[in-house]
């Protein structure tokens, strides 16, 4: 279901123990708990998106396998298809199929309130921009085949939809991204060494020969049973 290996999912179950027993110990992770994870302000826009798109079973809640999901799509592994379609979902935010530009328009400017630092019109242009590139058909809205066609091609979008999770799981401190990188290595090392010798001529001619010894002892044994004692 996700592109990391048993290692990597052990490590990042640590993090949402981490995240999820901030304000209780119940194993999920609420939006207050999100919020102070990843550094969002409660009251954006984006931050409620975010949320509501994990929150799957619309509980307020978001439980281990959800958001090891979400993360897996914002990882360096994922397609492009994949991020575009987890993005594309996080601005539907009402699960239409479309994106308007009053959607648009609101998340964009919650989500740069604290970075770039637009004005309402500067959205408004490079909303009118992206609706020019994206609305292929001119309804005013834009589905998933506009909005892949707009950010496809784009490394920005790719860079913005990405997470290291080597360093998340640095920034929580749970393992070192050094350790990481050598725990995988030393197992695929361990597995081929394993491997090889498993299929060596020397250790199956020893297999076969240990297996014909314990059916010439078992052999003895029922012979020994078959006696008139």
């Amino acid at each position: 279901m996700t592109h990391f290996d048993v290692s990597t999912l052990r490590a990042l179950h640590k993090v949402f123990d981490a995240i999820s027993s901030v304000d209780a110990e119940d194993d999920l992770i609420s939006f207050e708990e999100l919020c102070r994870a990843t550094g969002a302000r409660p009251g954006s826009l984006l931050s409620k998106a975010l949320f509501q798109l994990l929150d799957i079973t619309r509980s307020n809640q978001i439980n281990f396998r959800t958001w090891v999901t979400m993360l897996s799509a914002l990882s360096p592994e994922a397609s492009m298809d994949e991020k575009i379609n987890f993005a594309f979902n996080l601005y539907d935010n009402n699960g239409d199929g479309f994106i308007d530009k009053t959607d648009l328009k609101i998340m964009l400017l919650s989500a740069t309130e604290n970075t770039l630092g637009l004005s309402e019109g500067e959205a408004q242009q490079l909303i009118a921009k992206a609706f020019e590139q994206a609305d292929q058909d001119n309804d005013q809205r834009i589905n998933l085949s506009d909005y892949r066609h707009l950010v496809s091609g784009s490394q920005s979008f790719a860079d913005a939809f990405t997470i290291n999770v080597e360093t998340l799981l640095a920034h929580y401190n749970i393992i070192p991204t050094e350790e990481i990188t050598e725990r995988v290595e030393r197992l695929r090392e361990r597995d081929a060494r394993q491997d090889e010798k498993l299929n060596a001529p020397a250790q199956q001619a020893k297999d076969e020969a240990f297996m014909s010894k314990e059916e010439d002892d078992l052999c003895v044994v029922h012979d020994v049973d078959a006696l008139d004692i």
